[in-house]
């Protein structure tokens, strides 16, 4: 038995990134022999003898040196409007996206009684992550025996967003709840058997609206037990309810229009809608868009680097989420060093960074690596080449677009200029760029807004609208992936 395996058995959060292959370092613990000498050793590389004394060291300033029984990161404060609790209302909803990486729930009023919509509103870590910061990592540990703790963790996450909304605003007249998530992601809420999801043919075991109950999935919410929960279809393995969700936000599909929907999460997916046929496939970004994958990375939480500025002596002016200390770089953060370096010209068009950028030294130290630089350029050279494969699907031209949506749970919106900068988007769509945000998070408070029956069908239409293309097996594809590399 690995240390890993040993801390995991016992209940302690230990983050392993490469879901326990040995190739991240970030389950990083220090060992104390019977002589009192310390060592550093990754968790899942070294083997657990009895009466060992283990300390968990995390790389990511947020987490320092943490003791055994306190490993793991807490959720985020809530934050609520001016306007709770709100006399005014008459029923409430509570909207929930489910994130690989950070879960995010609003509580809204559904009544046009109130002059505030969004109440309160709650984001937490997503405690799979002690499996591996990615999809597959987490279907390979489901498959080796942890689907069941997978479970536990993503329900026991999903209520405590739900019990803090409740909680904090005071109210209790919650008429449903809607939750949206990619095709893993709700397998493994819903306790289904995602060992399908990670093998050709990449199957499914419900792909359409779950109706059911918050009494049915979730445990120590008493008095909530009949509350109708509605999870958001998709129309398969790699196009989930949080993509579904996200169209039905933006009002896609708009007849006689060429849009371009993209959400960057810990994968990429994009849709590219024209009239009423919406063409869609995920990309092979990665979870760097989220924070995963760079060395100083972390989900859009507060304190997280959301916005960066530098001048012409390279002094950096940073804006973190809630304006609290840093705790390293976020999404939108990771996107904005990038392009802050490139246009310094610190980072070459091939990606050539002479040396480590130290961001910041307080209260840590937190640097921007080559290596981060590296991931930054798969990631955006797949969402590129996926916009344009599928935009050539349909004969249009970047002329022809009308818009494009930039979406994703970033804790902050991405500037559409910095994305131009780093070449994820073609320099000609800037200005019919728009950031609206976590769109999976709107479209699941849409939903319940309104008639649910007249919602369902209309994000039915969508569905039957969707035309997945997989980009690996496009002609083309990798040649336009390896160009778009450089900045």
């Amino acid at each position: 038995m690995t240390v890993l395996e040993h801390l995991r058995a016992a209940g302690v959060e230990i983050a392993s990134d490469c879901g326990g292959n040995g190739t991240c370092g970030t389950c990083l613990v220090e060992i104390t022999d019977e002589n009192g000498k310390k060592s550093l050793h990754k968790a899942c590389k070294i083997t657990y003898k009895k009466g060992m004394s283990i300390r968990i060291v995390d790389k990511r300033p947020e987490m320092s040196i943490v003791g055994l029984t306190d490993a793991g990161n807490g959720p985020e404060k809530g934050t609520k409007n001016e306007c709770y609790p709100c006399d005014k209302a008459d029923k409430y909803g509570i909207s929930i996206d489910i994130g690989t990486t950070t879960l995010a729930g609003v509580l809204t009023v559904l009544d046009s009684g109130c002059p505030q919509k969004v109440i309160s509103s709650e984001t937490a870590v997503n405690s799979q992550k002690i499996y591996g910061s990615d999809i597959i990592s987490r279907i390979r540990a489901a498959q080796e025996g942890a689907a069941e703790e997978l479970t536990r963790l993503l329900r026991r996450d999903t209520a405590g967003i739900i019990s803090r909304l409740i909680t904090d605003a005071r109210v209790d007249n919650i008429a449903g709840v809607s939750i949206a998530g990619n095709a893993t992601i709700v397998h493994s809420l819903m306790g289904y058997d995602i060992s399908g999801l990670g093998r050709y043919p990449y199957e499914t075991v419900v792909i359409d609206t779950i109706t059911t109950t918050i009494g049915d999935i979730f445990e120590g919410l008493e008095g909530l037990n009949n509350i109708l929960v509605y999870i958001m279809p998709g129309t398969g393995a790699f196009i989930g309810g949080d993509i579904i969700s996200g169209l039905f936000a933006c009002g896609l599909p708009v007849e006689n229009e060429t849009d371009i929907f993209i959400d960057l999460g810990t994968n990429g997916e994009i849709a590219v809608s024209d009239g009423g046929v919406i063409f869609t496939s995920s990309t092979a970004a990665g979870p760097v868009f989220e924070g995963g994958c760079v060395k100083y990375g972390v989900p859009s939480t507060s304190g997280a680097i959301c916005g960066v500025k530098l001048n012409n002596t390279f002094e950096v002016t940073l804006e973190t989420i809630n304006k609290l200390p840093p705790t390293g770089l976020c999404g939108t953060g990771v996107i904005e060093m990038t392009a802050e370096l490139l246009e310094n010209e610190l980072i070459a068009r091939d990606g050539f960074m002479e040396e480590d950028f130290l961001v910041t030294s307080d209260p840590a130290k937190i640097f921007f690596t080559r290596e981060d630089v590296r991931q930054v350029q798969l990631a955006k050279a797949a969402i590129r080449a996926g916009i344009d494969i599928l935009l050539k699907k349909t004969g249009r031209y970047y002329k022809d677009v009308s818009k494009v949506y930039l979406a994703g749970g970033f804790g902050c919106h991405i500037d559409p200029v910095k994305a131009a900068v780093i070449g994820m988007i073609p320099a000609e769509l800037v200005t019919k760029t728009v950031a609206p945000g976590n769109t999976s998070l709107a479209g699941a408070v849409r939903f319940l807004e309104g008639n649910l029956n007249d919602n369902m069908k209309e994000i039915e239409k969508i569905r039957n609208n969707c035309r997945y293309v997989d980009l690996a097996a496009e002609k083309g594809f990798e040649e336009r992936y390896i160009k778009e590399l450089n900045f």
